[in-house]
């Protein structure tokens, strides 16, 4: 592991990039399963 990896991976800016990212893929696959269920 590199030290740039290191610091990419601890960088806060990046870690809220990754997590709203997340929080978004989440949101879209929540809407379709509602939708595909009613």
């Amino acid at each position: 592991m590199s030290t740039d990896t290191f610091a990419f991976a601890f960088n806060p800016q990046n870690i809220d990039n990754m997590v709203n990212k997340a929080k978004e893929t989440l949101d879209i696959r929540l809407f379709e399963i509602a939708f595909t269920k009613f």
